[in-house]
């Protein structure tokens, strides 16, 4: 069997996408600069990638980041509602 010399591992593919230092996924706020450039477009792509960034070093995705503050949103105690 011959071997692969790349260094890539079907593992790999889970890791999330990056340019640079950069979340790849902030690239659709940067593309919206470059449609819109504006000020206030501007102050949200860097808020967005700066966002990612802290994520990224909690160690949390955007999807689990997003359930945390559900979970923080709606408390310790949860309803029982019956529908009929």
């Amino acid at each position: 069997m011959k071997q692969d010399d790349t260094g890539a591992h079907w593992r790999d593919s889970a890791h999330t996408p990056k340019f640079f230092v950069v979340d790849a996924r902030a690239a659709f706020a940067v593309l919206l600069v470059l449609f819109r450039p504006h000020w206030w477009t501007l102050g949200v792509a860097v808020a967005f990638v700066c966002f990612l960034m802290f994520l990224n070093y909690l160690g949390l995705s955007i999807s689990v980041a997003g359930r945390i503050v559900r979970s923080w949103i709606s408390g310790p105690k949860k309803m029982l509602v019956y529908r009929r």
